[in-house]
């Protein structure tokens, strides 16, 4: 006689526990892109609500003071980056400058510099309140070549999420004079597997193509192959593109 002990079934504990994780970090991730969306929408008007982005508590912004704010970005140069601390500063500039704070010529040379100290943080979120806030800031004509180069690095970076970040957000920060070194970058993924990747180069194109024209339509047979994509937003933003070329 053969004994025949039935093996208990694995325990799904660990299985569920990460699957939690994961539907609250795609939950968390939804919210920011959606944030993200309304900031760089040219339609925006009035302030966009970071708390309901951010799940940020109200009292945050209460009474908020612009040099209370400067005050807590000099944590910006610390060693060791906070990401979490530096992203909540960060929404607090964009609150103040949207609630119509003028910062002095002095203090846009000082916030802007400190917020380039925070490009070594590899962190996905912070990066792209960087970005944002880089937008919203005046534009520093001395400062151009680190944001060019910075955009051009995690324009090719390893993580996808990373590279769709900087090309949606590439046209609207760096001047057209500066455009020539990320040019072929933008043109190289618009033909790239990850079709994300793809419409964002695409988005990218229809952005620049009213004050950049001439180098857009350089692009028109990478455009014209995405013709035969069978993803219905990458062939949107294709045939937006090159009705516009």
């Amino acid at each position: 006689f053969f004994l025949m002990i039935r093996r208990p079934p694995r325990s799904t504990q660990s299985r569920s526990s990460a699957a939690s994780d994961v539907y609250k970090r795609q939950e968390q991730m939804a919210k920011t892109f959606q944030f993200v969306r309304d900031v760089l929408n040219e339609k925006t008007k009035g302030v966009v609500d970071i708390s309901r982005a951010l799940d940020i508590p109200e009292d945050t912004y209460h009474n908020l003071s612009k040099s209370a704010v400067l005050q807590e970005a000099k944590c910006f140069h610390d060693k060791q980056i906070n990401d979490k601390k530096c992203r909540l500063i960060l929404t607090k500039v964009i609150y103040l400058i949207n609630q119509g704070q003028e910062l002095t010529e002095q203090e846009s040379i000082e916030i802007f510099f400190a917020i380039t100290k925070l490009f070594q943080s590899q962190n996905f979120d912070l990066r792209r309140m960087i970005y944002l806030t880089i937008r919203e800031l005046p534009h520093q004509e001395n400062a151009a070549y680190i944001i060019t180069s910075s955009l051009t690095k995690d324009v090719n970076a390893k993580s996808d999420l990373v590279r769709i970040n900087a090309l949606r957000v590439l046209p609207l920060i760096v001047e057209s004079q500066y455009l020539v070194q990320s040019e072929r970058y933008i043109k190289n993924a618009i033909n790239d597997k990850n079709n994300a990747v793809a419409c964002a180069a695409l988005i990218s194109g229809i952005h620049l193509y009213p004050n950049n024209s001439d180098l857009v339509r350089r692009w028109s047979t990478e455009i014209q192959e995405k013709l035969n994509s069978k993803v219905y937003q990458t062939l949107h933003h294709a045939l937006s593109l090159l009705h516009e070329t």
